[in-house]
């Protein structure tokens, strides 16, 4: 969301105010897991001015900035921070956690390239023969992974000086078994598929490698084959790990700069985009946003869609763009009514929903108060339409239902109305009474008139009714709001969206191109008798793959039909 709008100036002139999304808060927590210091002064990693004046003159401002940027890049960071915490706590090792595996991918490629080369130190005596089994980069990854563990688990505080003078010697030797069991794995991959299958797929692979284990190294060889892989480190990565006075391996100032800003890169990779409370500008381009917080048109990465939709744009786009963008101009705002309901049923009722997630649900809620607010859409590869924050109505029925138009309109006369009675009807379902003709569906919600109406009053006094709905949270906003016409009339303002299922969308675009009208009626393009019941393509092709198999004397037809 963005932030307060200033008090207007006296001044005719428009009003600037500078948005600003700091990361130093980030930057200091996942400086102290390498020990990092803070820099002094926190530093800026977007900055831009934004009109707050709700002038028209000039262009519209992106989407990010005017909208996306602050809550958006709060909640990204919030969420890399809660991933990497669960995977501490899960006691996951450095180099297997998101920060310490984007740094492996950036160091790997110039370490692995480096130690079988002739500049690298020499392998110990015998060694040469065993690691040649393994490829360069499964080597550098044995040396670097280690050593990032290490320097993550270091005390920095041992009590004895003895002790910490011992901890270079128990690396090198962890380095050492860490190789052993890499080499011994692999032998084991060409000489035994199966065993090696076994140990992959156990749940504790270091108790099921026992069974297969050979005869180990020495300690001395181990001690020997890490202080090898160190200094491979060391003389090739000499920029980012140094020694210290003791003789163990620490990361250089250089090295901490540069996790910091891996950091900040990776934190992006899989931005949280949120509801903003202000209309959003079109699709003009593939991409709107900026470097931190953005997103394509089309999600898809392969680079022909990428450059397919870059000359579309570049020629003035398709009529599919216009739709995307008049969809994201629909404002909406949070049906307050739903609100209680939401909050004592949802996980209890319906589909099951993590507390998580029904905690995030609730605080976008409250963020977005009583405001208008937007939802960015764009598209998948098919053309289908989808919203960009993960609060949008699309999402479960807990979160659908909390979703009114910000502009009402009068209900108007009785035929108006018939419709949102058939939206309750489907929302229900009771007895399959969405799948029955439009006249049936519409004296069923008349025949509920007096449950309707309890419900719309206290939805937690009937819950044992509505809780078997097919949608019950959708269900209870649609009771809520024919509750209202029923009582105003004609003059009651709606709000609510109510939905409409295609029947087999693709059959139906078949249809269309086609101009088969028999096809249309197949699927509902045509219209029909009240009260007939809507037509089934399903459920027809169904019946007519059954009369084919019952009439073949072919044994498999039989075991389809069991």
């Amino acid at each position: 969301m963005t932030s307060k709008k200033p008090p207007a100036p006296v001044e005719a002139e428009k009003s600037k105010v500078t948005t600003a999304f700091d990361v130093a808060a980030a930057r200091h927590k996942l400086a102290r897991r390498f020990n990092a210091r803070p820099p002094k002064k926190p530093r800026t990693v977007l900055k831009r001015e934004v009109d707050v004046s709700g002038g028209s003159s000039g262009p519209a401002p992106a989407m990010s900035v005017r909208g996306y940027n602050n809550e958006a890049e709060k909640k990204t960071v919030e969420r890399f921070e809660q991933r990497e915490a669960r995977q501490i706590e899960k006691g996951k090792a450095y180099a297997s956690r998101a920060e310490g595996t984007a740094v492996c991918e950036k160091l790997l490629p110039e370490l692995a390239a480096f130690m079988l080369s002739r500049e690298a130190p020499s392998p110990p005596d015998g060694l040469k023969c065993v690691i040649c089994q393994l490829k360069p980069e499964e080597l550098a990854l044995v040396a670097l992974s280690s050593l990032l563990n290490a320097i993550n688990r270091r005390d920095e505080t041992p009590e004895k000086k003895w002790e910490r003078s011992s901890e270079a010697m128990k690396l090198k030797l962890r380095m050492g078994r860490t190789l052993h069991d890499k080499c011994f794995m692999r032998g084991l991959l060409k000489r035994d598929r199966r065993a090696y299958k076994k140990i992959m797929q156990a749940e504790n692979r270091h108790l099921a490698v026992w069974r297969y284990r050979e005869p180990h190294w020495l300690n001395e060889e181990y001690v020997r084959a890490g202080n090898w892989l160190l200094d491979c480190v060391l003389q090739k990565l000499d920029g980012h790990f140094v020694l210290d006075r003791d003789g163990f391996p620490d990361v250089s100032e250089a090295h901490k700069e540069f996790v910091l800003k891996l950091c900040t890169e990776l934190v992006y990779r899989d931005p949280v985009f949120v509801p903003v409370a202000e209309s959003l500008p079109p699709w003009t381009n593939w991409r709107y946003g900026d470097s931190v917080i953005s997103t394509t048109f089309v999600r898809d990465s392969h680079p022909a869609t990428k450059k397919a939709f870059k000359r579309i744009f570049k020629n003035g786009g398709i009529p599919h763009i216009d739709g995307v963008n008049a969809l994201q101009r629909v404002g909406w705002r949070i049906n307050r009514a739903m609100l209680p309901v939401v909050r004592e049923f949802a996980g209890k009722i319906g589909a099951k929903v993590s507390d998580l997630q029904l905690a995030e649900d609730v605080a976008t809620e409250e963020l977005l108060g009583d405001k208008t607010f937007y939802i960015g859409m764009n598209c998948d590869f098919r053309g289908r339409v989808y919203g960009i924050p993960h609060f949008n109505f699309q999402r479960e029925d807990h979160v659908r239902a909390l979703f009114q138009f910000a502009e009402g309109m009068p209900i108007g006369h009785k035929g108006d109305f018939n419709w949102l009675e058939i939206h309750v009807a489907n929302c229900g379902d009771f007895d399959g009474i969405g799948k029955r003709s439009w006249r049936e569906r519409i004296d069923w919600a008349e025949s509920q008139r007096n449950m309707i109406m309890r419900t719309a009053q206290n939805p937690a006094a009937t819950v044992g009714w509505w809780c078997d709905a097919d949608a019950p949270f959708s269900f209870v906003a649609g009771c809520i709001e024919l509750a209202g016409i029923w009582e105003t009339g004609a003059s009651y303002t709606t709000r609510l969206p109510i939905c409409f299922d295609a029947s087999c969308s693709g059959i139906q675009h078949l249809g269309l191109l086609l101009r088969d009208e028999g096809v249309g009626r197949l699927v509902n393009l045509v219209p029909g008798d009240d009260w007939a019941p809507p037509q089934d393509v399903y459920q027809l092709i169904t019946d007519l793959v059954i009369e084919y198999l019952q009439k073949d004397d072919d044994i498999r037809a039989g075991w389809w039909l069991r």
